[in-house]
Order: structure tokens, then sequence, then C-alpha cells
């Protein structure tokens, strides 16, 4: 595209920067185009055949600023419902991640660079509770910082799901989310395992290796004592980011928002393409999951001889 977004070479393209998608405009129920502050000043757009939403962690906000939603938190929010969905927001799932943090033979960190160094990679891992299974469950991947090196924990297979709820009717209010993060006991006990099944032996192994490779944080005592290695797990926790799930792609009596073409329910020519469609949890980065929703929709709607501006 050209510099002020207009696409190139006969691409049917205009990218508008410096933008805020404020809702979805509708005429009934079906959507006709997005209304939007552009430097200060709303405008709108208007559709041809079909609205797209891909915004991510926005996009549910973006629904129920529309009146897609839950018809109780849309109404005390003074917003008109054009479809009540419960679904919305709900389902919300994130990866948790944690660290392991070990210090390291300095003459290694020069060598960050290396294909073949130990920290530049990652690995998957089956759980804990079952290392025979084939089920891609735990990702570790290494990093060095300040002259130490840090595992990184991620476990993909959480039980515990949270959720995203609408303030009021400004859609500059940010929404109100909570995560969820170790609702669920079988997180918690899972991370722990993970430490007693994986980081432990690492770190004996390494040590082995090379004695200037130990284990600092947890300690090996910490990772022994059950409740200071939840303290430890608690205090020491993160996400990257993985959200998705909070739009599921399910038939609505079983959590759905959209359906298996990312068609929302209960309007029309309306679409939902990142992340928050996801039906089940992604066993690792989500990018790859996100490129492919956005690739499968766009070919949905050129088998559709619909492959023209929206």
């Amino acid at each position: 595209m050209t510099p002020d977004g207009y696409g190139v070479n006969g691409r049917k393209l205009r990218v508008f920067f410096r933008t805020t998608a404020l809702r979805i405009l509708f005429r009934g129920n079906k959507a006709i185009g997005v209304e939007m502050l552009r430097e200060g000043k709303e405008i709108k757009a208007f559709a041809r055949k079909k609205v797209i939403v891909s915004a991510g962690i926005n996009s549910p906000h973006l629904l129920m600023l529309s009146g897609i939603g839950p018809a109780r938190d849309l109404a005390k929010a003074g917003l008109p419902v054009i479809f009540n969905n419960p679904n919305v927001g709900k389902n919300l799932v994130n990866h948790t991640l944690n660290t392991a943090v070990f210090s390291m033979n300095q003459r290694d960190v020069g060598d960050q660079k290396d294909p073949f160094a130990l920290y530049t990679g990652g690995a998957f891992l089956p759980h804990p509770f079952d290392k025979s299974g084939s089920r891609r469950s735990v990702q570790l991947v290494g990093a060095v910082s300040e002259g130490k090196l840090n595992l990184i924990i991620i476990f993909l297979q959480p039980r515990s799901r949270g959720n995203i709820r609408i303030q009021n009717d400004d859609p500059l209010k940010i929404v109100l989310a909570d995560e969820g993060f170790l609702n669920h006991r079988y997180d918690m006990e899972s991370i722990k395992a993970i430490y007693r099944e994986y980081i432990k032996p690492i770190a004996m192994k390494l040590s082995k290796i090379d004695p200037a490779y130990r284990l600092m944080a947890p300690s090996m005592e910490t990772i022994d004592n059950d409740a200071e290695l939840e303290d430890y797990i608690k205090e020491n926790f993160g996400h990257n980011h993985h959200q998705q799930s909070f739009l599921r792609m399910a038939p609505f009596e079983k959590g759905g928002v959209v359906d298996n073409r990312g068609r929302v329910y209960g309007v029309e020519n309306l679409l939902v393409a990142d992340a928050s469609i996801v039906p089940f949890t992604v066993d690792g980065n989500t990018s790859a999951a996100a490129y492919l929703i956005g690739y499968t929709i766009a070919r949905n709607l050129l088998d559709e001889n619909l492959g023209e501006t929206y």
C-alpha cells in the first residue's frame, strides 16, 4: 500500500491510521459498516457486503458496544440489545507463564547467536502427569538476560477460564477482564509438577555438565517444599498475551459466538477473524492459529464469490 493507506497494483485496500473503531453499524440485525474515531473526528465506513472484526482482545468489546452480548450487561451499560448472547466475553483462556533462573558460564553469553546453543531454542513436552502422552502440554524456552539463563515455562493446557465484561457505553473505556489464572486447582498442580518433573532434572544434569549452571530461583529446597513452591509460582507469575476463545467457535447452545465460518450468531454479514474464536486451547504460540483463521475465512469468502472490498 501507499504511505497514506491505499492499495497498490490494483489492490482494493484502504487503511486508516490513528483511528479507533467505536462500534459496528446495523440496519436491523444486518451489519452495514463501522463507526470510527479518526484524529478526534467521528467517521463512518460502509460495507458493500461484509464487516469483518479482527481486533483480538478488543473484539468482544466491539461486539458488546454494538449490541451483541449478554443482555443484562448491555442494559446496565446503557446499550441497546441487537442480539442477546451471554457467551460473548466468556471462556477466556490464556497460557500460564513462569520462570526458572539459572546462573551460567559467562563464556557462553557470547554464543547467543549460535543456532546450536542450548538456550536459543525451545522444547514442547507432554504433561508431567503423563509423560508417555503425545499431547503437547508444556513449552520451555531459554533466554539469556543480565548474565543469567532463564527457562520460560509455559503451561499450554490450563483448565482455568476467565471473562471480559463491558463497563459502560463509552467505547474508549477499557473493558473489565479477569483472566482467571489458577482458578482451577489442576493448573497449580500441573505447574508444580513441571518444576519437579522437568526443571529439577534439567538443573541436576546442567550442573553436571558445567557447575557454573546452578538453579537459583526457585531453589531446589523450594521445589521440594509444596507450600513454598506454590508461593513462588504465585509471586513469579506472568502471561504472554495468548488470550483466546472468548468469542468461541462452537454451537450457540454450547457457548458459541460464531459458527464454523466465523459468522456471528444472531446477525447478518458480520464475521470475526482472530484468535478469539479458537474453539479449544492452542497447544503452542497462538500466532500460527491466528494466521490460519484469517487465511481460512478469507478463502471461504473467496469461495462464496465475495472476494471484494468489504
